[in-house]
């Protein structure tokens, strides 16, 4: 996978953001038989906070992107597995309409995702804040 690519439909402003201002080094295409759902999205956890933060370029020495060097990141994907990751790292007790029902096409929602090492195991943990999560377009 390398750089996203326009359609000759496309208008000037697109072809600047696929050109400049996205990344496609770690989409991974399709997904594996023998993974699941909460495998992947531990894995999308891990990625984003994995990292030591002191490399300017914001790739380590593999040319792989370290995202824990980013405050922010944009991700894209399936409404279903928004709905399931939402499920998933916010609190149980917590009730919000992102746990029953999808993002709406193009909608975009905002959040804080924490993280922590249990300290007997060294095991990470990761959690939505729930008072930060907003929704920025869109809705559900």
């Amino acid at each position: 996978f390398g750089k996203l690519v326009a359609s000759f439909m496309d208008s000037e402003e697109i072809k600047n953001v696929y050109a400049n201002q996205t990344d496609a080094r770690l989409n991974k295409g399709n997904k594996e038989l023998k993974s699941n759902g909460l495998i992947r999205m531990k894995a999308f956890c891990k990625m984003l906070f994995d990292g030591d933060g002191r490399n300017e370029e914001n790739n380590d020495k593999n040319g792989s992107i370290v995202l824990a060097n980013y405050d922010n990141v944009l991700c894209t994907g399936h409404s279903y597995w928004f709905r399931a990751f939402f499920q998933t790292y916010l609190p149980r007790n917590f009730q919000h309409v992102c746990k029953t029902k999808k993002i709406v096409n193009g909608g975009l929602v905002g959040f804080t995702l924490c993280h922590t090492k249990v300290k007997t195991t060294g095991e990470d943990k990761y959690m939505i804040d729930p008072s930060s999560l907003t929704v920025l377009y869109g809705g559900f």
